[in-house]
């Protein structure tokens, strides 16, 4: 038995505003320091950031809480799966 799901796209604004407004973060094996400032720098081009929590469980994870929906979205769009420093995490 096979389930597949692939996600939808968005193909409009209204779709990116049905969202939640935070998102998740996992990091796998940082190399170097991983801190709110960080990746508050790095989250806050796609909208504003109300707050950010940095946990430990398997390997680091945070929560990131931005003012409304669709920055998360953009936010989630653009960095799945990219590198906070190039090459290693």
């Amino acid at each position: 038995q096979e389930l597949n799901r692939s996600p939808a796209p968005y193909t409009s604004n209204d779709q990116l505003h049905q969202g939640e407004h935070i998102l998740v973060l996992t990091i796998y094996n940082p190399m170097f320091p991983i801190t709110v400032d960080v990746l508050h720098k790095i989250l806050s081009p796609y909208g504003k950031v109300l707050r950010i929590v940095i946990f430990t469980k398997n390997g680091i994870q945070a929560l990131a809480e931005f003012e409304n929906p669709m920055s998360a979205a953009v936010a989630k769009q653009a960095l799945d799966g990219k590198d906070i420093y190039d090459g290693c995490c």
